[in-house]
């Protein structure tokens, strides 16, 4: 509950209302006796979900949300078949939720139903119904249900009978219906123009790239471009006696007729037989058409796996499966004819239970749960979604329900390509056109910041399973590859293109207010001698990614870190970053509408200035220290701008830049493929627990305080370190000695903003009035010396801060332990050498 309902509650549950005793004058509690169990009487359902706002003092449309349990299923069950409407309501959305995916990971008796979740919004209340688990843990099955006033103005009231019927899809899917769905969105349709700008094929095809011939079954090494189908499924255990295409037997395969008589997996033999219907000649499927034991023939379709399911004519997605081994619904195998309750009127209410939609039948799947599905759902540009309930198509232009459209429309809307032209794409009301889940296609886009967009990507995936962990990185490659347009550029999940500003990734704690939260973040142990997950990657970590540029794209001003790739033979490769594609912010004083709200300097070329005249960073032509003390930040920024215009120019003349070449490793040092050299800088801080700056009113109060405050020798807070699995698991009581931490770059103030509350400030970095908020805190901001200030008393803003890494030794080598901010003024105070260090 909120806190200020949680105040009211017993007043809100128990208390007299003038509308309901209205009611109960008119005899509708013997109805309501009839109707319902008195566990659901006593809820008082229709009270909670229109007249709770009568209640509030001063009349205010609030939000409220209530959390319900009902109890077990068991007992739902029995109340249920005692006559209590709103208990079978609830059981038969719950049994469409568990049968829908033909998931029978639910032991009814020890579940406990979350209770009924009822959401006030401005008098539009939707139900939601989930399962927890016997240890109390959210499962992934909801239901949902809309209510409504029998006497509203709606319409509602017309609804005859207490318990209509949804008729399901049907046993097996029309697909002359689907096929000439297909026709309209790929070739005839106006309205698909989007779509029809979508590649068919590959051009050219990737060496070694091979697809099932349906029409002759065997497999076909593809050298020209052709239209195809690809399919994305669920591997799941399987015996080793079911048909993999290998190096032995990849030329057999070859032949015509070499699938027809084997064993293949009945997911893909079912997935041929689509094609054949749909009228596809070629199917792509991973476990046949990439040579399993052929590391070469593996790298090259994972070099251009974006490509693949992007090119694809559509794919078809498996969500109903659990294995390799089931059979797709609606094709030989028969849909089990789901209906259930679709409405119930109770007390003067109707309760209307809603079809799982695309995004909740997604969620409670086992194919969401994978990790190599997340990027086949999200780099395909079509989809045909085949579900034990029903088939959805999605393209650009949005979605098509079997149940509420293809099933139903009539041989004359199919009989020309003119008629289903004319046919209104938003019939399917029920459902949202565009699925949010998904977002707007296509999903991958190149931006000016795609290592933002990247991290976004990876904070969803790593939350998912793999069967093999060694596949981690490969899984999730062909996004990466969609977004920066090259290949072979990453290192263990990092893009080279960005490496200095991808080692700033930090585990991210579950929020409370997440709708479907996820396990809190921990370490992912390896169980394979031959797979090394380095600190350094975000693959060490299980669990939802945060980075300093989610909160803030512009966050990043300039690296201060040198890496390199250290090969087997003790030489290494530095990690040269695409300079000419990196970040160039516009020169406010070149923007009026900037300039009439804050004289902010938020080009790099000051703020790195300043970290080279500070020592921060070693420059062939040495800066004259403090030089902003005799001018104005203005005039200094004009003279670096004109003499940097491009991070790429002021990385040419910085000495530092060519040092990683020249490394000397330890010769004695046992060299891994996970090791990387780094040129850094040094300093030693403490570390103590965050005390509370903020009332409890706050809504990063929760947040800021599972992080780390970074102290200097004064024992005052500089910056802030994020929350690390590594930190709880090895440092649960912190010692008094000091930290080692590497300076990684220079960020344009706190990473969020709860930044410079964390400091004793009631500023939010992220306000556009945040030069304003700093004058008016001038004695209090000099104070705590949070940044510089020019020969007029003007401070920097944004606020300077380094980017840092907290690491520990492992013996000649380093381990990355965490990440945060400290302050630039006060980095440049500290003791601070440069180092080459090795990170493992």
């Amino acid at each position: 509950m909120f806190p200020d309902f949680a105040a009211e509650s017993n007043r809100i549950f128990h208390g007299e209302c003038n509308t309901c005793r209205e009611r109960e004058t008119t005899g509708s509690t013997v109805e309501l006796q009839q109707s319902l169990c008195p566990f659901c009487c006593h809820l008082r359902v229709r009270h909670l979900l229109f007249c709770v706002k009568s209640i509030d003092h001063d009349d205010t449309h609030k939000q409220w949300a209530v959390e319900i349990r009902l109890g077990f299923l068991s007992e739902l069950i029995d109340r249920a078949g005692a006559g209590c409407h709103l208990c079978g309501l609830v059981v038969s959305v719950i049994n469409v939720s568990i049968s829908l995916n033909n998931r029978a990971d639910v032991e009814k008796p020890d579940t406990e139903i979350l209770a009924a979740v009822l959401d006030l919004y401005s008098g539009n209340p939707d139900l939601s119904v989930r399962l927890l688990d016997k240890n109390g843990n959210r499962t992934p099955f909801y239901g949902d249900f809309r209510s409504t006033l029998e006497d509203s103005s709606t319409g509602v009231s017309e609804v005859t009978g207490f318990r209509s019927k949804v008729p399901y899809a049907g046993p097996v899917v029309r697909w002359e219906n689907v096929k000439k769905l297909l026709h309209h969105c790929f070739c005839t349709s106006p309205l698909h123009s989007d779509c029809q700008k979508y590649p068919r094929g590959l051009e050219p095809p990737p060496r070694g790239f091979r697809l099932i011939d349906v029409d002759n079954m065997k497999l076909a090494q593809i050298t020209t471009c052709v239209p195809f189908v690809a399919l994305s499924y669920v591997w799941g255990k399987v015996s080793d006696d079911i048909l993999k295409c290998t190096a032995s037997n990849v030329k057999s395969l070859e032949t015509d007729g070499s699938l027809r008589n084997s064993q293949i997996p009945v997911a893909i033999s079912d997935a041929v037989d689509v094609c054949k219907r749909l009228g596809q000649r070629y199917l792509w499927a991973d476990r046949l058409c990439i040579i399993q034991d052929d590391n070469n023939n593996i790298q090259d379709q994972l070099n251009v796996m974006g490509a693949i399911y992007s090119a694809a004519d559509f794919v078809l997605t498996l969500v109903s499966g659990t294995s390799m081994n089931d059979r797709i619904p609606g094709m030989k195998a028969h849909r089990v004819p789901v209906v259930y309750e679709r409405t119930v009127k109770v007390d003067g209410l109707v309760l209307e239970t809603n079809l799982p939609n695309l995004e909740q039948t997604i969620q409670m799947s086992k194919w969401a749960s994978r990790g190599w599905t997340y990027q086949e759902n999200y780099l395909a540009t079509r989809k045909l979604y085949m579900t034990s309930l029903q088939l959805i198509y999605q393209c650009s232009l949005g979605e098509v329900y079997e149940d509420l459209s293809l099933t139903y429309l009539s041989d004359e809307e199919f009989s020309d390509d003119e008629g289903f032209g004319d046919w209104d794409w938003s019939r399917p009301s029920a459902h949202p056109t565009i699925n949010t889940f998904a977002g707007i296609l296509p999903i991958i886009r190149r931006s000016s910041n795609n290592l933002r967009e990247y991290i976004s990507h990876i904070s969803r995936y790593n939350t998912r399973s793999l069967t093999l962990l060694s596949d981690i990185h490969n899984a999730i490659q062909g996004i990466g590859t969609a977004l920066y347009g090259k290949l072979g550029l990453f290192n263990h999940g990092l893009p080279l293109h960005d490496f200095d500003q991808a080692l700033l990734w930090y585990p991210k704690p579950s929020s409370m207010k997440q709708e479907h939260p996820v396990d809190p973040p921990r370490l992912r142990i390896s169980s394979s001698p031959n797979t090394i997950l380095p600190s350094w990657s975000w693959s060490s970590i299980e669990g939802n990614i945060g980075h300093p540029i989610l909160g803030n794209p512009d966050h990043f001003l300039g690296s201060v870190i040198h890496c390199a790739q250290i090969l087997g033979n003790h030489t290494i490769k530095q990690i040269d970053y695409n300079d000419s594609e990196r970040m160039r912010v516009e020169d406010p004083f070149q923007n009026p509408s900037a300039r009439s709200w804050s004289p902010a300097n938020k080009s790099f070329q000051i703020h790195m200035a300043i970290a080279v005249a500070e020592g921060c960073i070693e420059l062939d032509n040495r800066l004259e220290p403090k030089f902003w003390t005799k001018s104005t930040f203005r005039n200094a920024e004009a003279g670096f701008v004109e003499r940097w215009p491009t991070y790429a120019k002021f990385r040419a003349e910085s000495s530092i830049n060519g040092k990683c070449r020249g490394l000397d490793i330890l010769r004695g040092l046992t060299i891994y493929p996970t090791m990387i050299a780094v040129q850094v800088q040094v300093a030693s801080f403490g570390i103590g627990m965050h005390a509370e700056h903020t009332d409890s009113h706050n809504l990063y109060t929760v947040q800021c305080e599972k992080d780390l405050e970074i102290r200097n020798k004064a024992g005052q807070c500089i910056g802030m370190l994020m929350a690390s699995p590594l930190l709880s698991a090895e440092n649960s009581s912190l010692p008094d000695s000091e930290f080692e931490f590497i300076g990684v770059s220079l960020g344009a103030g706190p990473w969020s903003r709860y930044g410079f509350q964390c400091l004793g400030l009631d500023i939010h970095n992220t306000d556009m009035d945040l030069y304003r908020q700093i004058r008016g805190n001038l004695e209090k901001v000099k104070h705590l010396d949070i940044t510089f200030w020019d020969l007029d008393e003007n401070p920097l803003v944004p606020v300077p801060v380094m980017n840092v890494m907290l690491i520990e030794r492992r013996g000649q080598a380093r381990r990355r332990v965490s990440v945060g901010w400290i302050l630039l003024t006060h980095w440049t105070r500290a003791e601070r050498v440069f180092e080459t260090i090795i990170l493992e």
